[in-house]
């Protein structure tokens, strides 16, 4: 099943255009912060920041960026699965894919800053509670080793 996916880094003008729409319209618009989203924002294009899509079946339907926090620390930020392929495993495999590209940059831990209505998804991924009182709660769990 994992071979219907593709997680890719953005290289086109395509890439980035889905990459924003998923982001804008998931994590902003759809909880009410309209006109909030800066798709310029500098976050994109440090070096150290990584950008990914998710396609399944050469669609795009997922994006994340993976800040790498030296010497060992992945920071997943802004995940999002396109609404209408919600609730379909697609984040569970994205998170897969994610954590075998990560293994590979020389990260062994994950940290997740979750909207609180995502947290459940991060604690069925085996991430453990760091701080909830934060307005996004702080999420970790280190990858497996093999």
């Amino acid at each position: 099943m994992l071979n219907e996916y593709e997680l890719r880094q953005l290289v086109s003008q395509s890439d980035w255009q889905a990459y924003h729409r998923i982001r804008r319209t998931e994590l902003f618009e759809r909880r009410g912060r309209v006109g909030v989203y800066n798709e310029t924002h500098p976050d994109e294009h440090e070096a150290n920041n990584r950008p990914f899509l998710l396609l399944f079946e050469g669609h795009y339907i997922g994006t994340v960026r993976l800040d790498y926090v030296p010497p060992d620390l992945g920071i997943i930020r802004l995940f999002a699965i396109d609404g209408p392929v919600q609730r379909l495993g697609h984040g569970r495999n994205f998170l897969s894919l994610l954590e075998g590209r990560a293994k590979s940059l020389g990260i062994a831990t994950f940290e997740a800053n979750s909207a609180p209505e995502a947290v459940g998804f991060w604690r069925q991924q085996s991430f453990e509670m760091i701080d909830e009182a934060r307005e996004f709660p702080l999420l970790r769990r280190r990858l497996n080793s093999n």
